[in-house]
């Protein structure tokens, strides 16, 4: 009997001490684990190793969204997960890269389409920037026949002059208008779009009937709503700093001289407006062609010239009003620069102009030389309205009927940069 005792003493003691074993080692355990949750970092913006702007990521995180690794990220802990898709992709991820290097006929895909959708429902804009952007050019044949009345151009050619008659590009706005369709030579722009719940479509129609060297690499970025720098919603661009330039769509930034031509000539269907944001203390806003040299011709060309078969600027008196003058350039209270703003104050009504047009930028009607023009009214935009009735004429023939010549079809390539409050 006190053996039997002695025994379960024993055994009694050995569960004791198992036990204690085990919250010893669950006290170990839930150390560890304690610093393993310790290392967490946020999924942060990052720049990977290739160039390209990705989200920080654990390497199996990356994997699993299909990113590519490209560098470390938060001490080495994550990696710089970068999203590089292929057509018919859809993603939510914040920063993703749409490329294409050269577009073949025979092998890819038309439409390429890539689907684009909110990381989160706080997602309110995308911006997409075209670092890389060449697809077929606008229709640009020009009219040489100086004999063609009128009526006769429009029923021999039609007006489809800056029609991307081959291949267009497009995007979806599921809440509200979308952006214009565009086509050509668009390196180096940018655009803003709504985002909402719904997922975007980005969508390049090729014709793949024609060949032309074709290639695009577009990077998208998500924007929340509370962080959304684009200004109001009717921003199709947006731009910072005290200075720099802008074009309109297919417009050859890289050229030095002006001529009309495929990589020359502005869209139809384009109503938008470009967007400054205004610099502290700053107060004021100019312009100037980013081409203008006594050899050359200034890169600004919106519509027929005011009253003669040489380059004339216009204003609204005739811009957005008459049949010929219908593309034109919105900015408000826009002016010639003055001394003083008291000089501004005495200044007549004819030294303002609300839209500018013709071959030559300038306030005034019928000018033959730009000018730089300033504007203190805010917010500052640049607005325009490029309507679907394109007709030019070839170079050297006469303005019949106040038709564009190929000056007035170019579009226009500008600087900017605003002026501190004096």
């Amino acid at each position: 009997m006190g053996g039997f005792q002695q025994i379960g003493f024993v055994f009694t003691l050995l569960v004791v001490s198992i036990a204690a074993v085990n919250r010893t080692e669950d006290a170990r355990t839930g150390k560890s684990l304690g610093i393993f949750n310790v290392i967490q970092f946020p999924n942060t913006a990052c720049t990977g190793s290739s160039g390209l702007n990705g989200t920080c990521y654990t390497s199996d995180e990356c994997t699993a969204k299909g990113g590519v690794s490209s560098g470390t990220c938060a001490s080495s802990f994550g990696v710089c997960c970068t999203f590089s898709l292929a057509c018919g992709s859809t993603t939510s991820e914040n920063c993703t890269y749409h490329s294409i290097t050269a577009f073949s006929t025979a092998t890819d895909a038309s439409p390429c389409k890539y689907t684009v959708c909110p990381t989160t429902t706080d997602v309110c804009k995308l911006r997409i920037d075209f670092e890389a952007f060449s697809i077929a050019s606008p229709f640009t044949t020009l009219t040489t026949d100086a004999t063609l009345s009128s009526a006769a151009i429009l029923l021999s050619q039609g007006y489809k002059t800056g029609d991307c008659t081959t291949d267009q590009f497009t995007v979806t706005n599921p809440s509200g208008t979308s952006p214009p369709v565009i086509c050509g030579t668009n390196a180096g722009q940018h655009i803003w779009v709504d985002a909402d719940s719904a997922c975007n479509e980005l969508n390049f129609n090729i014709d793949t009937l024609t060949s032309t060297t074709r290639s695009w690499t577009l990077k998208v970025t998500q924007h929340n709503c509370g962080a959304v720098v684009a200004g109001d919603s009717d921003c199709l661009q947006y731009l910072t700093g005290t200075s720099g330039t802008f074009a309109s769509f297919n417009f050859d930034t890289t050229a030095t001289t002006v001529a009309n031509g495929a990589t020359m000539q502005h869209l139809n269907d384009q109503y938008y407006d470009v967007c400054f944001r205004r610099e502290e203390n700053y107060c004021s806003i100019c312009f100037s062609p980013g081409i203008n040299t006594v050899t050359t011709t200034p890169s600004f060309g919106v519509s027929a010239s005011e009253a003669a078969a040489a380059a004339q600027s216009s204003n609204e008196i005739k811009c957005g009003i008459t049949e010929f003058y219908e593309d034109y350039i919105n900015v408000d209270g826009l002016h010639v620069p003055v001394a003083t703003s008291s000089s501004l104050l005495n200044a007549a009504a004819t030294d303002f102009a609300e839209r500018v047009c013709g071959q030559i930028f300038a306030v005034t009607a019928a000018a033959t030389t730009a000018v730089t023009a300033c504007s203190y009214r805010v917010p500052f935009k640049w607005g325009v309205h490029f309507d679907d009735k394109e007709v030019v004429l070839a170079a050297g023939i006469a303005n019949l009927n106040n038709h564009d010549t190929a000056q007035g079809a170019i579009g226009f390539y500008m600087n900017y940069w605003q002026v501190a409050c004096a």
